[in-house]
């Protein structure tokens, strides 16, 4: 406990000193996690946002924020353009959430194609998420033409990356 305490006082002052954004990202993290009591929500999105400017992490923290209302003002919108932000940098979790912006038409128009498009490329880096997602968008065609042998790839692929809740729709499209 006292450990956890001093290295985040330690990140502190380096933040202050203008140092990584990894620190700044960390500081941001130690409001974040402290907020079961909600005490600090605002502060945490202060620091997120410094380092926002070059850490896809930090910008996923803010979209969060925004999807949550965390020491902001619940705004889908904005949540959207942070995600656009990081999966812009090529971060496949910002990728993946910008891809179920897209299908839920979370601050965004609905758009399938758009979701299937950043699937893709969060999917290519073992995003189990996306891999289902893929998975049911081929099985029901949306975004893509429907293709069951592609659904069962993505599925079999998300169960392989963790994804336990793909396990009973490859269980359906196998029709045991």
């Amino acid at each position: 406990m006292l450990v956890s305490w001093l290295s985040n006082k330690i990140n502190l002052f380096y933040a202050f000193l203008g140092n990584s954004n990894a620190q700044l990202v960390s500081v941001g993290e130690y409001y974040y996690f402290s907020m079961e009591n909600r005490t600090h929500p605002e502060k945490a999105v202060y620091w997120f946002r410094i380092a926002a400017n070059n850490s896809s992490k930090a910008q996923i923290y803010m979209a969060i924020m925004y999807l949550r209302g965390y020491g902001v003002e619940e705004d889908a919108e904005e949540s959207f353009n942070w995600y656009k932000k990081a999966a812009e940098l090529g971060d496949p979790n910002g990728q993946h959430s910008l891809g179920w912006c897209y299908q839920q038409g979370y601050g965004v128009e609905k758009n399938y194609k758009d979701a299937i498009y950043w699937w893709e490329k969060s999917a290519k880096e073992n995003i189990p998420e996306s891999q289902y997602g893929l998975g049911l968008a081929y099985a029901n065609g949306e975004g893509v033409k429907k293709d069951l042998d592609k659904a069962k790839k993505f599925l079999k692929l998300s169960i392989e990356n963790g994804c336990e809740h793909a396990k009973d729709d490859l269980f359906d499209l196998n029709g045991e």
